[in-house]
């Protein structure tokens, strides 16, 4: 940022988050909720860990029929993720 520079007060904080390391963790809590709205209350309640890590998405299920189901369709589940985020946050969902 320049001096003199106007930016907006969206942009400044933006400009906060990354610069005091918090970006990273902002970013995963807005994809853990994506991924409720997106799956739904129910299996949100069956995922047990969560962790986005160079854009994977690590999600651990104890359900192994559900966890089958839904690495069948892991590809549809990350456009929609990244849809439901207005980004590109997610490239691959590796189930545990």
């Amino acid at each position: 940022m320049r001096e003199g520079e106007n930016l907006k007060i969206g942009d400044l904080i933006k400009l906060w988050q990354r610069q005091s390391g918090l970006e990273p963790g902002l970013i995963e809590v807005r994809v853990q909720n994506a991924w409720q709205a997106v799956l739904g209350e129910e299996i949100a309640r069956e995922t047990t860990e969560f962790k986005l890590k160079n854009r994977v998405l690590y999600i651990k299920i104890e359900s192994s029929a559900l966890r089958q189901d839904l690495s069948y369709s892991s590809e549809k589940l990350v456009n929609h993720l990244n849809e439901h985020l207005d980004g590109k946050f997610i490239d691959s969902i590796r189930f545990r």
